[in-house]
């Protein structure tokens, strides 16, 4: 039987998992795969798709699970991560950027290493993967409604919440195919920095492909919305899978020049959490002072020992209900933040973040200060 496995070693690893599947694809009966850890310990997997170290705080949360040999072989990613066998390993994606391409360069890890089955060689079907973050709109999108795709082989399922009522499916691009392109036909408001909760549902049946792609784009006004391309498939339409890497065909250029571009890394956050997986070393605080107090507004200074971004979070003291100040993407040493609507001879507990350029970010021990009368 092949098995699965994940080979921890520290904080790097090695997962064990691939996928694919060939224009006209059917489900197939053969032997699945079971998953094992070995050995046991460290349950983080570090970028197992591939790609630019981890951002903190950014990236998606994923969890895997696969299918022993007595299973049915699901054509449903739903099924995959309700009836199929959880991995006890926690995969961090920067983001989801696998172009279709042959199921044997398979996935690597953070240090180019490709991943292989217990028998060493590159494991490609059966495993689900469901995946979470906070969808945010990246610094360069206009608020407004958004329309999303999801260009995927095998089959995965986009889920939304938006509203009090939960989440919702927002692309359905299930089943056993071929790389297909899935597309919303409803759309989805952002206001500003505005985080969406997300959901994706992933899975790889039989080989020979491999693809996992996010798409969006502001909501059609003058094309019409059920894109051309939307629920068109096939593993050369979008990408030439013969290349390493992957070149773009006629039909994903057509996406672009729509207005359709990649979500990458600006668009995930982690929700509630930083991602484990980082590189590089954070700021470091220092020289925290207030100044120029006065009964509404406060300035606060400080400074890093790298080039970092600067903000200040705050709150009546003892609240815990703590406001933010907006956040000063330039990156400095010497750092300044006026906080102003403040109530009069009230006492503030406050402290500072920095970010550096690699995103790893820090933040000052907690301090007060009291606005005057």
């Amino acid at each position: 039987m092949n098995r699965l496995m994940v080979r921890i070693l520290g904080i790097t690893a090695t997962l064990i998992m691939a996928a694919g599947c060939e224009t006209g694809d059917s489900t197939s009966t053969a032997p699945g795969s079971g998953v094992e850890l070995r050995p046991p310990g460290s349950n983080v997997v570090c970028d197992p798709f591939g790609g630019d170290p981890a951002l903190q705080g950014r990236g998606l949360l994923g969890n895997l699970y696969y299918l022993s040999d007595d299973q049915p072989r699901y054509p449903s990613a739903k099924d995959y991560v309700t009836y199929g066998h959880p991995v006890d390993a926690d995969l961090y994606f920067n983001e989801l950027n696998t172009p279709t391409r042959p199921f044997d360069r398979g996935f690597v890890n953070q240090n180019g290493e490709v991943f292989l089955n217990a028998n060493g060689t590159t494991l490609y079907e059966y495993f689900g993967i469901h995946l979470e973050t906070n969808f945010e709109l990246a610094p360069e999108d206009a608020p407004g409604d958004y329309q999303f795709a999801m260009l995927t082989d095998d089959g995965s399922v986009l889920e939304v919440s938006d509203s009090l009522a939960g989440y919702r499916v927002l692309v359905n691009n299930d089943g056993v195919h071929p790389t297909r392109l899935g597309c919303s036909t409803t759309p989805v408001y952002f206001s500003g920095e505005a985080e969406m909760p997300m959901k994706i549902d992933y899975y790889q049946g039989p080989r020979f492909h491999i693809a996992l792609m996010l798409l969006y784009r502001p909501w059609p006004t003058v094309h019409p919305v059920n894109d051309p391309h939307c629920g068109t498939q096939g593993n050369s339409r979008f990408f030439d899978s013969t290349q390493n890497p992957p070149t773009p065909q006629a039909a994903y250029n057509d996406l672009m020049s729509r207005g359709w571009k990649q979500a990458t890394w600006k668009n995930y956050k982690l929700p509630g959490f930083n991602n484990p997986c980082v590189v590089g070393e954070p700021p470091v605080i220092s020289d925290v002072a207030v100044s120029n107090i006065t009964s509404n507004s406060v300035d606060i200074s400080w400074t890093t020992d790298i080039p970092s971004t600067s903000q200040a979070a705050f709150a009546v003291s003892g609240s815990g209900s703590y406001s933010f100040s907006t956040e000063d993407s330039g990156l400095t040493t010497t750092h300044n933040v006026t906080l102003s609507g403040l109530s009069t001879f009230t006492l503030y507990d406050f402290y500072v973040i920095s970010k550096g350029a690699d995103n790893q970010s820090s933040q000052s021990a907690p301090n007060t200060f009291r606005t005057l009368r």
